[in-house]
């Protein structure tokens, strides 16, 4: 007799950040097509950008941070091939559940900061 199938682990809530690094770009060229990009996404996105560094944090569910970190970058290599998007490498990535990214918090202006979405440059 075969033993039932197990169920897949619950699925949950992670914050999700991907760095990228390419050439430089123009910065009003860059901006619009960030922009196609929030679009597509959908809510939450929130993307920051120098002309060679882009940095795209949002929240996604997922069974394991590994399976989370994995569809980041599938993600990302589609949304370069669909909105033909420069060809800008995946540099960092960072996975972490809600509690540690609450923990970063200090005070509510550092997570408006930390996360606020939509397209902005960099602070300098």
């Amino acid at each position: 007799m075969s033993q039932p199938a197990a169920a897949p682990p619950p699925a949950s809530l992670w914050h999700v950040t991907l760095t990228l690094r390419d050439a430089a770009h123009d910065a009003e060229d860059l901006r619009d097509e960030l922009k196609r990009l929030v679009v597509a996404h959908g809510i939450g996105l929130s993307v920051r950008y120098w002309s060679e560094t882009l940095e795209l944090r949002y929240w996604d569910e997922g069974s394991s941070c590994q399976r989370v970190a994995t569809n980041a970058v599938e993600l990302w290599q589609s949304y370069q091939e669909d909105l033909g998007l420069p060809p800008w490498d995946v540099v960092g990535i960072e996975v972490v559940s809600p509690e540690t990214f609450q923990r970063r918090k200090r005070t509510e202006d550092d997570q408006v900061k930390l996360f606020t979405p939509g397209v902005a440059p960099f602070e300098r």
